[in-house]
């Protein structure tokens, strides 16, 4: 794997709004938006999910006050069972793109999967801006953590992004910040625009980290 292989100009970014942080402890995805890239933005779109659908689903009272979805909005949702298929449909052989979806989102999703009995995206698919971000990083001189000088170049050692990026995301740094709004203000992306914790400002917010991270990769 090299860069000019993860910074392809056609992909697809992902991001989900969820009632929890534990898919295993029945956790679910409440939100799920995309937005499609081909050289330029050419569509985005999200979608409300009742994860009961047609039964009410309750929404914790801090993830109303963190996404603004409340349990009302929540009942006029989508049907899982009809969603997901077309969406791993429409999504399974795209490059996609998420911020840190190797290690919160994706597993999400696989969860709404395996309950359905259908394929989830596959992982050598992936690619994440919160690993390239970290990465990045790393690899600077006068941090207060440890230099890893070489970590961007050890991508070529791995046989896909997905490998790579879960190398470097599993690292613990104390005090290496890499959520999404952190890493815009870092960049200098404008995000004046943007309130996260939706999943369609978000995915616009890491399409522009994508390219602010393309130009110094690539650079």
């Amino acid at each position: 794997m090299n860069w000019e292989e993860v910074f392809t100009d056609s992909y697809v970014i992902y991001d989900t709004e969820t009632s929890g942080l534990h898919p295993e402890d029945g956790d679910r995805i409440i939100e799920f938006g995309i937005m499609e890239v081909d050289g330029d933005v050419t569509n985005v779109v999200h979608w409300i999910i009742n994860p009961l659908f047609p039964e009410p689903f309750h929404i914790p009272d801090k993830v109303v006050e963190l996404t603004g979805i409340n349990d009302t909005e929540l009942s006029y949702g989508a049907d899982p069972k009809e969603l997901y298929p077309s969406l791993m449909n429409r999504l399974r052989f795209k490059h996609i793109w998420g911020h840190n979806i190797i290690r919160f989102d994706q597993l999400m999703l696989d969860e709404e999967c395996k309950r359905l009995c259908i394929l989830s995206l596959p992982k050598q698919n992936l690619f994440d801006s919160a690993a390239v971000f970290k990465a990045w990083q790393l690899s600077l001189p006068d941090k207060p953590w440890t230099r890893e000088p070489y970590i961007l170049d050890k991508l070529e050692d791995y046989d896909t992004f997905y490998d790579w990026g879960m190398m470097v995301l599993e690292k613990r740094i104390r005090g290496l910040k890499y959520n999404l709004g952190f890493c815009c203000e870092t960049l200098g992306v404008d995000i004046s625009d943007i309130r996260f914790h939706r999943a369609g400002n978000d995915v616009t917010a890491t399409y522009r980290l994508i390219n602010a991270l393309k130009e110094i990769i690539l650079d």
